[in-house]
């Protein structure tokens, strides 16, 4: 599995629709799992697609991870950092592969 940095969740350049849409690759910003706004605050935080992915992680660090905290977390620990990238990853890494298969449906 490739495996995502944070980086690509906390500036906003990524599988995101909110920027795919701003430099011109899809025609709207609508998160195709839910209708609402796909921005990276959306999936990270609120998204129910990946609420599961979530909770483990909360579990994992022992609170609710927000906007807010996130960062403060990743940065108490190496414990809380390595759980905060897994979740991100798995998020990104699923998101992608998801985009990669409808785009192909798509083109056939």
């Amino acid at each position: 599995m490739f495996k995502l940095p944070p980086t690509q969740a906390l500036t906003g350049h990524g599988s995101f629709k909110t920027y795919t849409f701003k430099i011109g690759k899809t025609r709207d910003a609508s998160c195709v799992y839910c209708g609402e706004e796909d921005s990276p605050r959306h999936t990270l935080f609120s998204c129910e697609r990946w609420a599961g992915i979530r909770r483990e992680c909360e579990v994992g660090i022992g609170d609710v991870i927000t906007a807010n905290n996130m960062v403060d977390y990743m940065l108490q620990s190496e414990t809380k950092w390595k759980e905060i990238e897994r979740a991100m990853t798995r998020i990104m890494t699923t998101k992608e592969q998801d985009e990669r298969r409808h785009e192909g449906t798509r083109n056939n």
